[in-house]
């Protein structure tokens, strides 16, 4: 009789314990679905680009910058600074002097191109460009309008209302030194 009710507590305590694991496990699942709000912002804003693994590569594979690899913005000289991760990484791809496409994207939503233009190219860019080769984790973003040319057909949305609010909301507008 003993060694009966002592077999019922060692299956009582652990279906407890089960019983714990699984309430645990449930809870955990809920906080990794409902997560805080700066992870919404992190698939929502990207910015998406093509590369080459080095000069010798046909192919090109399509990389992007998170919001979360994004430090802040200074929306006065359209400067984007990432963490060291995201730069390290840019840098090792290769960009020919011809370019190669980038998009700023929010919900999917593309909201301006361009192309990373390295600074080593011996032609001039023409439109919104990024320098992807520049020597810190900033990334200015700017505009050329080409040599003699007078049409401005651009619409500049580097400071698209879209991007400072999400921006703002995570307190990444900053000022960046050049």
């Amino acid at each position: 009789m003993r060694n009966l009710l002592l077999l019922f507590c060692i299956i009582t305590k652990t279906t407890m314990i089960m019983k714990t694991i699984k309430f645990i496990a449930v809870l955990l699942l809920i906080y990794s679905i409902i997560g805080c709000s700066k992870e919404e912002s992190a698939e929502t804003f990207s910015i998406n680009y093509h590369a080459r693994i080095n000069v010798n590569d046909t192919n090109v594979i399509n990389d992007k910058i998170t919001y979360a690899d994004i430090v802040g913005y200074d929306s006065l000289n359209y400067t984007f600074l990432i963490d060291s991760a995201a730069g390290i990484k840019l840098r090792n791809y290769f960009f020919p002097s011809d370019g190669l496409p980038f998009s700023l994207k929010i919900n999917g939503e593309v909201i301006y191109t361009g192309n990373f233009f390295p600074s080593y190219s011996e032609t001039l860019p023409y439109g919104i460009y990024i320098d992807p080769y520049s020597l810190s984790n900033k990334l200015t973003v700017n505009i050329a309008y080409g040599f003699c040319r007078t049409d401005d057909q651009f619409v500049d949305n580097r400071n698209d209302k879209r991007i400072l609010s999400i921006l703002n909301k995570d307190k990444k507008i900053i000022k960046i030194n050049l």
